[in-house]
């Protein structure tokens, strides 16, 4: 994950946000993954689909600022 350039959305606030990144050029994903999401006691989950051993773990308030700036498009890296 070196030499990723990450980007968070403007709705952040405080010290945890979620952020993207694309991978460098010429380490592009293999196969085809999608992004799972669950919403269970109040947290919100986010793994990949081929490895759904690991899941991120967001508040609510974590997940809107997340949500809030995909509607911005903000994340459009191409």
């Amino acid at each position: 994950m070196e030499n990723l350039m990450w980007k968070k959305s403007s709705a952040c606030e405080g010290g945890a946000c979620v952020e993207v990144a694309l991978p460098p050029p010429g380490k592009e994903c293999e196969s085809i993954a999608c992004v799972e999401v669950a919403f269970r006691d109040g947290t919100y989950f986010m793994r990949n689909s081929q490895d759904p051993a690991v899941a991120l773990k967001f508040t609510p308030a974590e997940w809107d600022a997340f949500r809030e700036g995909v509607l911005r498009d903000e994340f459009n890296l191409a």
